[in-house]
């Protein structure tokens, strides 16, 4: 599964994208933005660009945000 630190989303293939602050995020539309600025990524680089993510790599972050979102939904509960 994915991990992120400070700086970087690692995959477990071993790529990693700059993650500033550890921030990733998507839009309603589908694009994915790193760090605290906003810099966004369009969909259509993902799944054309060379550097585009695998299908593995776009479920290892779907399932990395999921998880995520899980963790912040569990301490509304407990709350």
């Amino acid at each position: 599964m994915a991990s992120i630190n400070e700086q970087t989303l690692i995959f477990s293939t071993g790529r990693r994208v700059s993650a500033l602050r550890g921030v990733i995020g998507i839009s309603p539309y589908l694009e994915v933005f790193q760090g605290h600025d906003g810099i966004l990524i369009p969909k259509e680089a993902f799944l054309d660009d060379n550097d585009a993510l695998t299908d593995a790599e776009r479920i290892e972050l779907a399932d990395y945000m999921i998880e995520q979102w899980n963790k912040f939904k569990k301490l509304s509960i407990a709350a």
